[in-house]
């Protein structure tokens, strides 16, 4: 199903409020034994101990460790030994700024090449603009790229 744009911008700004909170949480890095072992421990529970909450053996609760360590772990898998271990998984994809932001940066972007590339067909015609009309141009290219959620937003930089 196809949304329209209209609920697409507006769906926008409130994920940006919801993940406003996030941005402090994000900040926490994550330990390099990920988080599995240094909870485990602080819990003062083996992997033993753990494995048998897990209906697992030993083994497998440190090859889940290294997992996590590694990056290569499930959702699924952190979420079973969380529960084990009297926890839960926050899981959130958290912007670097605001959804808005990055929206209104890459129409940005792709005025400004969909721009140098007219504009050097123009150089060759004699057709130059000034530079405050060039500026003026940009800002409504972007302005308009961004309304229509333009797929040129999204296009690989070259």
């Amino acid at each position: 199903m196809k949304l329209n744009k209209k609920t697409l911008h507006q769906q926008r700004r409130q994920l940006d409020e919801k993940l406003k909170g996030w941005n402090e949480l994000a900040q926490v890095p994550r330990p390099r034994s990920g988080w599995l072992k240094p909870i485990r421990e602080a819990l003062g529970m083996t992997t033993r101990q753990l494995a048998a909450l897990l209906e697992t053996n030993n083994g497998a609760v440190l090859r889940m460790e290294k997992r996590e360590a590694e990056g290569k772990v499930t959702l699924d898998t952190l979420n079973r030994a969380a529960e084990a271990m009297g926890c839960r998984v926050v899981y959130a994809i958290v912007p670097n700024q605001s959804l808005e932001r990055i929206v209104d940066q890459r129409a940005d972007d792709a005025a400004q090449a969909i721009l140098n590339s007219l504009s050097h067909s123009m150089k060759l015609e004699k057709q130059e603009v000034t530079p405050k009309v060039a500026k003026n141009q940009r800002e409504e290219l972007a302005r308009e790229l961004k309304l229509k959620l333009d797929s040129a937003l999204w296009e690989k930089k070259k």
